[in-house]
Formats: structure tokens, sequence, C-alpha cells
């Protein structure tokens, strides 16, 4: 009876989390989700749920946190991942952010975002030439990216190449 129960308690404040994170109200949603993992401290679904609340937020180390206790539940699970990388990203940790990426890429080599997000984690270190190539990808898949394009036109004035990101910023504004 006592561990029916407990499993009930889970699901309401784990059905109550996901019903305020779908009404955006993620402060709350944090607090049942935490309710959770009180009851489990092991729910690879409340910790990943708690992660999206923190990072909608811009609480991007308790986000961290939160994808990292997943990881540690189920090393495999390639969503926690991307999305530690990403908060990694918007954190600031561009080289920790570039390391993950490039293992979701190596499980999912065909994920164009995460492609898209170690381009921009190798920019923002100023890995230029790195994140030229890794920017043509991206623009192989989606030649309209206007983001991916300015960037790499920015990379290649870096580089001194300023008639190609000329180019470049033309075709930006035509888009």
């Amino acid at each position: 009876e006592v561990l029916g129960k407990n499993s009930e308690l889970r699901e309401i404040w784990y059905l109550k989390g996901m019903s305020h994170s779908k009404l955006k109200l993620y402060e709350e949603a944090i607090k049942d989700y935490e309710k959770v993992l009180e009851l489990k401290p092991d729910s690879q679904d409340a910790c990943y749920q708690l992660g999206l609340s923190h990072f909608e937020l811009g609480n991007f180390e308790e986000a961290i946190r939160s994808f990292e206790a997943v990881l540690k539940i189920d090393s495999e699970n390639l969503d926690a991942l991307y999305m530690k990388s990403l908060a990694l990203l918007r954190s600031g940790r561009y080289e920790e952010s570039a390391s993950d990426f490039r293992e979701v890429l190596k499980r999912n080599p065909s994920d164009t975002e995460a492609l898209a997000h170690l381009s921009t984690s190798c920019f923002k270190q100023g890995l230029y030439e790195e994140a030229i190539e890794l920017f043509d990808l991206v623009l192989k898949e989606n030649p309209e990216r206007k983001t991916v394009l300015f960037r790499k036109g920015v990379a290649l004035k870096a580089l001194g190449e300023v008639n190609r990101a000329l180019e470049i910023f033309d075709s930006v504004l035509q888009l």
C-alpha cells in the first residue's frame, strides 16, 4: 500500500510539473520536479524535466547539474547530453560545450542542430578555421541560415579574408 501511494504521489507531482511547464510556469514546475526527486532521487524523467525548466529560466548551471544527473543514471541519454551541451554553450563554457557536441555528433552524425551549435562553440573560442568548415557543413544542409552565414562572414573577416567576408555579408542582406 505504501509503495503504491509513493508511486501515485510521484506521478501526481510529475504531471503537475509537466502541466506547469506547458504553461511556461517554470518556477512552479521546478518545485514539482523537486518533489518527485525527494520521493525517487533516481527519476530520470524528473531530472531531465527539471533541467529543461532551469534551462528555460536561464539557470544554466542548475540545468547542467540536472542533465549530468540524468547522464549518471543513463550515460547513453542523447537528449540529456545535447541539452547539457547547449546549457554549457549558453553559460559561456565553450570548450566543454564543443567537446560534448562532438560526442553528440559521434552518436548521431545527422544532428544538424548539434553541428550548428558546435560551429558556434568553435567560433566563440576564436577557432575560426574550424568554425568555417563546420559552418559550411551546416549551410550545405540549409543555405539560408542567416546567423550561420553571418558568423561565417565574421570568421572570414577575422582571418583577413575581407573580400570573401563582404560577399557573405551581401548574401546575408539578401536573405
